[in-house]
C-alpha cells in the first residue's frame, strides 16, 4: 500500500527473495536511490515505505505479460504417462503455438530441483498433471502459481479422488483416455492462455 511504513525483522530477507540481510539491505538501499522507497529513521528504528513511484512500478509488475512461449510440464514420470505426454500433451501444447519442457527432456549438470525451477520461471505457463498423485507435481504447480505463472490443472479420472484437498477445488481437465485429454488440454490453452 503507498505510504505504509515496512516492518524489517528477521523474516524479510525470505520475503523479499533475498539471499541474506547483507543482500537485502543492498536491495533496500537501490530501491531508496532509485526512488521506489522513502527511508526514514525513528530513534534508531529504520522505517521504509512504498513512494507514489514505487507503488507505479509494482503495478506495472502485475500487469506485465509473460513473452515466453515455454510450457513446463509437472507429471507422474511412469512409462505409462511419458507416453501420453509424448502423445497428447506435448501434441496439445505444440499445436497451441507453444514450445513444451519436461525437466526428463532437458540436458543439464545442475541438481534436477535448480534446473526445474529455472525452467518454471522460464514459462509462461505449466500443465500439472495430477495423476500418480506425485508430490514434485504439487510443489512444481504451488511454485508457478506463487509467481503468478496460470497452472492448468489436469487428471486422469480414476486418480481424481487421490488429489489433496488443498488443490482439488481447481478447475481441473478430468480425463480417460488421451485423445480426450490432447481435446480439453488444447482447448483450455487457446481459450485461457493469452
Amino acid at each position: 500500500q503507498l505510504n505504509q511504513e515496512i516492518e524489517i525483522d528477521e523474516n524479510v530477507p525470505a520475503i523479499a527473495y533475498a539471499k541474506n540481510s547483507e543482500e537485502l539491505e543492498e536491495m533496500l538501499s537501490t530501491l531508496t536511490d532509485i526512488g521506489c522507497l522513502a527511508y526514514e529513521n525513528v530513534f534508531g528504528s529504520r522505517k521504509y515505505s512504498l513512494t507514489p513511484k514505487g507503488f507505479e512500478r509494482a503495478e506495472n509488475l502485475q500487469k506485465e505479460i509473460v513473452k515466453s512461449t515455454q510450457c513446463f510440464i509437472a507429471m507422474w514420470f511412469s512409462a505409462e504417462m511419458l507416453r501420453v505426454c509424448e502423445t497428447y500433451i506435448k501434441k496439445a501444447i505444440i499445436d497451441s503455438d507453444y514450445h513444451p519442457i519436461i525437466v526428463s527432456d532437458i540436458e543439464h549438470n545442475d541438481k534436477i530441483c535448480d534446473q526445474i525451477i529455472a525452467e518454471i520461471r522460464k514459462s509462461k505457463f505449466l500443465i500439472a498433471d495430477f495423476t500418480g498423485n506425485r508430490g514434485g507435481v504439487y510443489f512444481e504447480a504451488g511454485f508457478a502459481y506463487g509467481l503468478g505463472l496460470p497452472v492448468i490443472w489436469t487428471c486422469r479420472k480414476d486418480h481424481l479422488d487421490d488429489i489433496h484437498f488443498d488443490v482439488n477445488h481447481y478447475n481441473f481437465i478430468v480425463w480417460e483416455a488421451g485423445e480426450e485429454l490432447y481435446e480439453k488440454l488444447k482447448n483450455r490453452i487457446q481459450a485461457t492462455i493469452l
